[in-house]
C-alpha cells in the first residue's frame, strides 16, 4: 500500500471540505449515528462528519498508519474535538460504547481488509483517496459492508485527469514518469 506523511495529506486536503459539504449530502449524515472514516489519515474527514452527524452520534476513524493517528489526534485536541486511539485488541476485548453524549472522533488503528469492527457496527462506512492505493481494493469494499448495516460510500480522485501545462520540452516526459511512477506505486 502507498503511504503518504501528514505533510502531504495536509497540502493536499487542505480547504478541500471547507465549501464543499454538499457533496456529502446523500451520505445523509444528519440521520447517522455510528459512523466509520476508513483510512482516516490525519482525520480531516473523520472531523468533518463529527461536525455534520447528530451531537449524539459516534464517528471513527481507522488508519493502519499509527504516526497518522497521532496527528489525527493532536488535531482533534486542538480543536472542538477530541480523541482516543483503540488498538484492535482493545476494541475485540471491550466492545466500543456506540452510544454517546457529543461527537468526539475515536481513532482505530487498522487495516482497511481486517477491520477492527464487529459486522453491522456502523450505519455508514466511507472513505476517501483510499482505494485507489490499496493493493487489493475490492478486499476493503468487502470489508466495509460486513462491518456498515446501511451505507458504504468512497470519494476517490481520478487521477488520470491530472495534466501538467508546461512550455518546457522535457516536461511531457517528466509528467509521464511521474504518473507512471504513481501508477506503480
Amino acid at each position: 500500500m502507498r503511504r503518504f506523511s501528514a505533510e502531504y495529506l495536509e497540502h493536499t486536503r487542505r480547504g478541500m471540505w471547507d465549501d464543499g459539504r454538499e457533496a456529502l449530502a446523500d451520505l445523509e449524515l444528519p440521520t447517522r449515528r455510528r459512523v466509520l472514516d476508513v483510512g482516516c489519515g490525519t482525520g480531516e474527514l473523520t472531523r468533518v462528519l463529527a461536525a455534520e452527524a447528530p451531537s449524539d452520534a459516534t464517528v471513527i476513524g481507522v488508519d493502519a498508519d499509527r504516526d497518522l493517528l497521532a496527528v489525527a489526534r493532536g488535531a482533534a485536541e486542538s480543536g472542538a474535538v477530541e480523541g482516543e486511539t483503540i488498538d484492535r485488541a482493545t476494541v475485540e476485548s471491550e466492545p466500543a460504547d456506540w452510544e454517546t453524549t457529543d461527537v468526539a472522533p475515536t481513532y482505530l488503528a487498522g487495516d482497511a481488509t481486517r477491520l477492527p469492527i464487529s459486522d453491522d457496527a456502523v450505519d455508514l462506512a466511507v472513505c476517501q483517496a483510499l482505494l485507489i492505493n490499496l493493493p487489493d481494493p475490492a478486499a476493503a469494499v468487502r470489508e466495509f459492508t460486513r462491518v456498515s448495516s446501511d451505507l458504504v460510500a468512497a470519494i476517490e480522485p481520478d487521477n488520470a485527469d491530472v495534466t501538467v501545462a508546461s512550455t518546457v520540452p522535457a516536461e511531457e516526459r517528466l509528467e509521464r514518469e511521474a504518473r507512471e511512477a504513481y501508477v506503480d506505486g
